[in-house]
């Protein structure tokens, strides 16, 4: 099997002390704020919640090294519900420092979530003005999202751009993951594929739950580059991270990360048993040891275990005063969360969608007689010659479509009607993602209305951020 390995850069800029007290800071105040969310779980505070206690230096190492290679305008990542720290420490570094109040506003399902305003349970994170796209419960729709994404930056012509989709271990046993690395294989997107590793799928065991034995092998077979890290070793994963990054932005290929041996703290949601785990060791104070160590922070300022007794991650830690100042503002932002008011009952059919533009039709005389495909094909021309919008899908180019739906279409708009691989679950998983763009317009084609029944549940579950026009199995997503 031929791998394809990202290349090491000689020049690859080490991460200042100043950026690593930061990662050090948010690290700490995502643990501070997951457990916390723990123990309202715990006393029933809240009835469901999910976190990524474990994550917070690959998190952070993470974000760090896409910030050194990618502006916020041209990235964008569909995350995992896992990815609290890398998101928190995204938004610290482009100036954003109200992350831990969104999200726990979510949480609690408040009236002033701005997300999604009580509707989303946590880390069902959507902050376009970062690049953070929104979030959905089956986790490998994210990928065929993000897929989409990059597939729109690459059709705009942006340069220099990223996007990245996040995935568990146990998700890579979904066709989704087979639909987005054959679309960025086929497309060449410029795209990270990152498989978060804790080797356990809610309680699926790899043995259990996944057939790829080897993620090198895997994305070889595909023609993609990859790279693998230790997911609990900050320098690790920021090499790791930049490397692939760098290898994108200056090729415009994917790259496949695998980020193995991550600790999963805390069971896998609310749903599990939230005990703390002591049994694994925390790259959280392993890293606040190194920067001891390094002289970046002192002994007193990093966190540490202890004996304790009960189920509780505060009981067993020593907090230091780097995680101690974070955990005071965590808890003033609990008390701020639990006082604002909840969504009205009135406002229960609010929000449910984008209001459809108002357009009006310009008056017409006289009768036209033109067959459905006739004027399925004039509507396609003219949302492809008067916006910046693409239609790909099975036979739509160099056939023009076996009902004649985009006939000369592809000769009129060469690199924007595009033969897609034959996957209608990819074709309408990346409309979607490429339809999160603004200033684009998606067209996703699929032949026949039987063969769109296995991509029912992207339209039914993507398409909450955009408008759906159904007409001759012609999906119009923006």
């Amino acid at each position: 099997m031929a791998h394809l390995d990202v290349p090491t850069y000689a020049d690859m800029p080490a991460p200042t002390p100043d950026e690593l007290r930061l990662a050090y800071e948010v690290g700490t105040r995502s643990r501070s704020v997951e457990e916390h969310i723990v123990r309202l779980v715990s006393r029933g505070e809240v009835k469901f919640a999910i976190w990524g206690p474990g994550e917070e230096v690959h998190g952070t190492a993470s974000a760090l090294a896409l910030a050194k290679m990618v502006p916020v305008e041209k990235f964008g990542v569909v995350p995992h519900y896992r990815s609290g720290a890398m998101l928190s420490m995204w938004a610290r570094l482009h100036g954003y420092d109200t992350f831990t109040l969104d999200l726990l506003r979510q949480q609690f399902s408040k009236d002033t979530d701005k997300m999604s305003r009580g509707r989303q349970m946590v880390y069902h994170v959507d902050m376009r003005e970062l690049g953070i796209l929104p979030v959905q419960s089956p986790v490998g729709m994210q990928l065929g999202k993000a897929a989409g994404y990059a597939m729109g930056f690459k059709i705009k012509g942006v340069t220099g751009a990223l996007t990245m989709g996040i995935v568990g271990d146990g998700t890579t046993a979904e066709g989704d993951m087979h639909d987005t690395m054959t679309a960025a294989s086929v497309w060449q997107l410029p795209m990270i594929i990152l498989v978060t590793d804790n080797r356990v799928a809610i309680s699926t065991t790899p043995e259990e739950g996944r057939g790829i034995q080897d993620f090198r092998d895997y994305a070889g077979s595909f023609g993609i580059a990859s790279v693998d890290c230790d997911g609990r070793d900050f320098w690790d994963t920021y090499q790791a991270m930049y490397r692939a990054a760098r290898y994108i932005v200056e090729t415009g290929k994917p790259v496949l990360v695998h980020a193995h041996d991550l600790p999963r703290f805390n069971g896998h949601s609310s749903a599990a048993d939230v005990t703390y785990d002591l049994s694994q060791s925390d790259p959280l104070i392993a890293l606040g040891e190194r920067l001891v160590a390094d002289g970046v922070i002192e002994e007193r300022d990093a966190l540490r275990r202890v004996k304790g007794e009960g189920r509780d991650f505060f009981a067993h830690h020593d907090l230091g005063n780097v995680m101690g100042r974070q955990d005071e503002e965590v808890r003033a932002i609990l008390e701020q969360v639990r006082a604002e008011p909840d969504p009205p009952a009135a406002s229960v059919m609010e929000n449910i969608r984008k209001p459809f533009p108002d357009i009006a039709e310009p008056p017409q005389s006289g009768a036209t007689n033109i067959t459905y495909a006739g004027a399925i094909r004039a509507a396609i021309n003219n949302i492809l010659r008067d916006n910046s919008a693409a239609l790909w899908g099975q036979d739509v180019g160099r056939l023009g479509g076996v009902m004649t739906a985009t006939a000369g279409l592809k000769k009129r708009f060469p690199t924007r009607i595009i033969d897609a691989p034959l996957n209608e679950p990819l074709i309408v998983g990346t409309g979607c993602g490429a339809g999160l763009h603004d200033d684009f317009i998606s067209l996703p084609e699929i032949q026949f209305g039987d063969y769109s029944l296995n991509a029912l549940d992207r339209k039914s579950t993507r398409l909450n951020s955009s408008h759906l026009v159904i007409s001759y199995a012609v999906f119009c997503l923006k």
